[in-house]
C-alpha cells in the first residue's frame, strides 16, 4: 500500500475508534413524573450502576444511596436536579457524585429538561457518566495528538478540509509541496491548488468519490511560487454519526521524481527498441525480453513471440553455451565480450558478436543484458579474405601460403607423398596462343590433377606452371604416374581449340614434419625427369 493510501487508512481507523469511544460514553435517560418518581429509564441504569427495576417507581437517587456536590458537600435528595426542575421552565445542569451503600462512587452529569405540556412526564433527565466522559475526552485528545505527531513526521502531505473544500489542517509536507501553512491554507479552497490543466480530471474524480467514498487521482499540485509538481492523491469523505458529510481528509504523495524517472525510462525504452543492435534480457536460464532488432534477427516479429520466446531454437543453444563458456568469467568480472555461432531454424549458422553485462549474486548470475550484433556479413568478408589469402585466384587451388598452412595442420609423423608437377613447354602456349588460352589450359590441368588426387589430398599452385600435390603415402604407390597420365591422355580444350598438353612430375616420400626437405627432393626429381625427355616422372632417391 502506498504511503498516501496508508495515511488515509490510518486516519479512518482512528476516526472509527473515536466514534466507538463516543458511543460508549453516550448519555442515559430518566423520565420523571410530576410526583418525583421515575416512570422509565433508558441506559441510565448502566451509567448509575443499578438494575433497571431498582430505579422504576423510585427517586432519581436510589434508596440507600448518597450524593455529593463538586466541593464534597452532601446534597439532600430533594435538591436533586431532577426534582428541582419539576414545575420549572428552564433546564438544570449539575454534576453530582453518587455513593452506593457499599461506598463505591460514581461521578455523573445530570441535565434536567422540564416538559411543561406533558400530563404524565414532568422531567426528561439526561444522565452522563462524567468520569467516563472525561476519560473519553482525554483519550480522544491523546489519540488526536498522536495522529498529529505522526502526520508531522510523515514524508506524505496530509490535509483536512470542510465539506466546501476549505482547508482546516495541513502537515509540514503539505506546506513544503504547496507553500501553504496552517494559517494561510484555510483561505484557499482545496481544488484551487490543482493545476488548471488537471482540474477537470480532479473534479471528475471528486464527484466519483462522493458516490464511491474513495478518491484517487494524479495531478500537478501548484506551489505559491508558481511551480508545480506531480502528485498522487488519495482522499476519504468524513461523515458524522448520522452519516452526514462533514468534510474531507486526504494524503498527497510527491511523485514528480517518479514521473520524471518514468519519462526517462520510456525514453530509454524507445532508444532500446530503436537500437540497431539486438538487445535481450537473460534470466534464470531463459530470455525474458527481446527488442525489435533482436526479434528481426531471430526472424520472429509475430505477437505470439512475446509468450514463447524461450522455445526459440536459439534459446537452448545460448543457455548451453552460457553455462559452459560464459557464466564463469561473467561471474568474475560482471561482463563478457566475445563471438558466438548459433544454428538457425534453417540450419544455417548465425554468427554473433556479443557484449554481456550481468547482475551477480554471490557465485550466480541473476540477470544479464545481452547486446548482440549480427556479424554474418563481416564473417563472410573475413572468410573471403582468408580464402583469397590462401588460394590461387585463377585455378582455385591452394597457393604457397595455403599449402604451408595445410601441411602445418598434419601430424608431423604422417607419411606423405609430395609430387611436384610442371607443365611441359607452357611458355610456348602463352607465346603462340596468348595468355587467355594459357590460363584456360592451367585451369583444366589443375582440375584434372585435383580429380586424380582426390578430396583428401592437398593440391596447390606454387608457381606459374608449377603445381604441388600432397597425398597420404598409404593411398596409392603410383600417384605420380596417374597424375602424368591424367593430363597427357587426352587433349585439353581451351578457348574454342584443343591443345596437346603434357606434364612432368617428381615425387618424394617421407614425413609431414620433413616437408621442406621433401619439397626440395621432389623438385630435384622433377628436373631429372625433365632431363629424361618430359611427359614422365621420377622418384627422389
Amino acid at each position: 500500500m502506498a504511503d498516501a493510501e496508508r495515511v488515509v487508512d490510518i486516519e479512518e481507523r482512528i476516526r472509527e475508534r473515536y466514534r466507538n469511544v463516543e458511543l460508549a460514553a453516550r448519555e442515559g435517560t430518566i423520565l420523571i413524573g410530576h410526583d418525583g418518581r421515575i416512570i422509565d429509564v433508558s441506559k441510565a441504569e448502566a451509567r448509575i450502576g443499578v438494575e433497571r427495576d431498582e430505579l422504576i417507581g423510585g427517586h432519581p437517587l436510589p434508596s440507600g444511596w448518597r450524593m455529593f456536590d463538586d466541593v464534597g458537600q452532601e446534597v439532600p435528595p430533594d435538591e436533586h436536579p431532577g426534582i428541582r426542575t419539576i414545575g420549572g421552565t428552564e433546564p438544570v445542569t449539575q454534576i453530582l457524585t453518587y455513593e452506593s451503600p457499599s461506598g463505591e462512587r460514581q461521578r455523573l452529569r445530570f441535565v434536567a429538561y422540564p416538559l411543561l405540556d406533558d400530563p404524565r412526564i414532568a422531567v426528561d433527565l439526561v444522565v452522563t457518566d462524567e468520569q467516563r466522559r472525561n476519560e473519553t475526552r482525554q483519550l480522544l485528545e491523546t489519540q488526536e495528538s498522536r495522529f498529529r505527531t505522526m502526520t508531522e513526521m510523515l514524508p506524505v502531505a496530509v490535509w483536512e478540509s470542510t465539506a466546501s473544500g476549505e482547508i482546516t489542517y495541513v502537515n509540514p509536507k503539505f506546506t513544503e509541496l504547496s507553500g501553504l501553512t496552517a494559517q494561510t491554507a484555510p483561505d484557499l479552497p482545496m481544488l484551487e491548488i490543482v493545476h488548471p490543466d488537471d482540474l477537470v480530471d480532479v473534479m471528475n474524480a471528486t464527484n466519483r468519490a462522493l458516490e464511491e467514498n474513495h478518491f484517487h487521482s494524479q495531478y500537478r499540485l501548484c506551489h505559491v511560487d508558481g511551480s508545480s509538481r506531480w502528485v498522487t492523491s488519495r482522499m476519504s469523505i468524513l461523515v458524522d454519526e448520522d452519516g452526514k458529510m462533514t468534510g474531507f481528509a486526504g494524503a498527497i504523495e510527491d511523485i514528480d521524481d517518479l514521473r520524471r524517472s518514468e519519462r526517462e525510462s520510456t525514453r530509454l525504452a524507445d532508444i532500446v527498441e530503436a537500437a540497431g543492435d539486438a538487445i535481450g534480457i537473460f534470466e534464470n536460464g531463459t530470455f525474458t525480453y527481446f527488442n525489435g532488432s533482436a526479434q528481426r534477427l531471430l526472424d520472429r516479429t509475430d505477437p505470439g513471440f512475446v509468450t514463447d520466446r524461450s522455445t526459440h531454437v536459439f534459446g537452448p543453444q545460448f543457455a548451453e553455451r552460457f553455462a559452459s563458456e560464459i557464466e564463469e568469467p561473467l561471474v568474475s568480472t560482471g561482463s563478457w565480450t566475445g563471438e558466438l555461432r548459433l544454428i538457425g531454424v534453417d540450419g544455417a549458422p548465425v554468427d554473433l558478436s556479443l557484449v554481456l553485462n550481468a547482475e551477480v549474486d554471490g557465485s550466480a548470475v541473476t540477470r544479464c543484458v545481452v547486446i548482440a550484433r549480427d556479424i554474418k556479413e563481416q564473417k563472410r568478408r573475413e572468410d573471403q579474405l582468408t580464402h583469397e589469402a590462401l588460394h590461387d585466384p585463377l585455378t582455385g587451388l591452394f597457393n604457397r601460403q595455403g599449402l604451408d598452412e595445410a601441411i602445418s595442420e598434419l601430424d608431423p609423423s604422417t607419411a606423405i607423398d609430395l609430387c611436384f608437377v610442371d607443365l611441359d613447354h607452357f611458355k610456348q602456349i602463352n607465346d603462340c596462343s596468348g595468355h587467355s588460352v594459357g590460363d584456360a589450359v592451367l585451369v583444366e590441368v589443375a582440375a584434372r590433377l585435383g580429380r586424380v588426387a582426390g578430396p583428401r589430398s592437398t593440391v596447390a599452385r606454387v608457381g606459374g606452371d608449377e603445381i604441388v600435390v600432397v597425398t597420404a603415402s598409404s593411398d596409392r604407390d603410383d600417384i605420380a604416374a596417374q597424375l602424368v597420365a591424367s593430363v597427357g591422355s587426352s587433349a585439353v580444350a581451351a578457348v574454342g581449340d584443343t591443345h596437346r598438353v603434357t606434364v612432368t612430375a617428381g615425387v618424394a616420400a617421407g614425413r609431414a614434419g620433413d616437408f621442406a626437405a621433401l619439397y626440395a627432393a621432389a623438385d630435384g626429381a622433377l628436373y631429372r625427369a625433365k632431363a629424361s625427355g618430359r611427359n614422365g616422372w621420377a622418384r627422389a632417391t
